[in-house]
Formats: structure tokens, sequence, C-alpha cells
């Protein structure tokens, strides 16, 4: 990045505090995990279902995650929204991919594969809004435990990290 003509290095994620990360190579938003057993939507060890019809994207990762995050019953006109935003939505899977790190420290050794400016991260499956070409019964996802693309069952139970903005 250029300040006044001078070469600065910026960071890759920037911690938002407000329980968001940014990305400022992709411009995309992140929402960041709690730790297990807080009981919110943010509880990392929240698990949601693609579908609840079949194929469409109506299971509790739309209809429990993402309608809790937009969610705006404000009555003062002040947004309730997470982060004072109302536009989060689950990432596609080049997104989802773009936050993988194989090079995180004990990536291999256990740890999940992931920045640890992300916080706190299960080493399984997080779904992406991207359905699996030629199988409309299944959606494509990441599996921090190693880094790879993954692809499971739309009625299956997985992890969920909400995202918003980009370029």
């Amino acid at each position: 990045m250029l300040n006044q003509g001078t070469l600065v290095c910026q960071a890759r994620f920037n911690v938002n505090g407000n329980g968001t990360l940014t990305d400022n190579q992709t411009g995309l938003m992140w929402e960041l995990k709690s730790v297990a057993g807080t009981g919110d939507v943010h509880d990392v060890s929240n698990s949601y279902t693609w579908t609840s019809t079949d194929t469409a994207p109506d299971g509790t990762l739309y209809t429990t995650f993402l309608s809790t995050l937009n969610s705006d019953a404000s009555v003062n006109g002040a947004s309730t929204c997470f982060a004072s935003h109302c536009d989060w939505r689950i990432s596609n899977i080049a997104e989802l991919q773009t936050i993988v790190e194989s090079t995180a420290s004990n990536c291999a050794a256990g740890s999940p594969c992931i920045d640890p400016a992300f916080g706190p991260t299960m080493r399984l499956i997080y779904w992406s809004s991207s359905s699996l070409a030629g199988d409309p019964g299944a959606a494509r996802g990441v599996d921090f435990g190693g880094g790879s693309s993954a692809y499971d069952g739309e009625f299956s139970g997985h992890y969920a990290r909400a995202v918003r903005g980009g370029r």
C-alpha cells in the first residue's frame, strides 16, 4: 500500500474490534467465532444444515444462523444487526478457500488451517453457499482440519462463518 508516496506494509487481516475481521486482500469482512459453550449464534461449536427441503438453501444455515445475524428489530432506528450490518451471507466456495492457510502454525499437527486472527475454528467442514455440480443434494465447503475442499449432503450438520462485502 502507498501512503504519501511511501510503501507501507499492511497486515492481511485486520481485527475490527466488533466481532469481525477484514481481509485487506479480498475486501471481505468475516464473522469471528466465540469459544464453544457461549450458546449464541457465534458459538464455534454450532452446526447447521444447508437444506431442509431437499435442494433449496433453506436449512438452519439460512433460517437460523443468517436470519439471526441479519435481524434488525430495533424500534429506535439503531441497527441491531450483527456489527451494524444487515447484509451477512454465506460465502461461495472460492471466497471460503481464500482464508485457508496451510502454513498456519501447527496446521499439519492438529491446529486448524486458518490464520489465528480468525479465533476459534473447528477442524471440520464449514459450509459454503455453493452446491456441488452434478449432485443437487450436496453442497461444498472447506475442511479446516487439512484445508481441503469438501462436500457433503445438504441435510448434514456442519459449521458456518458469515461474510459480507468483497471486491
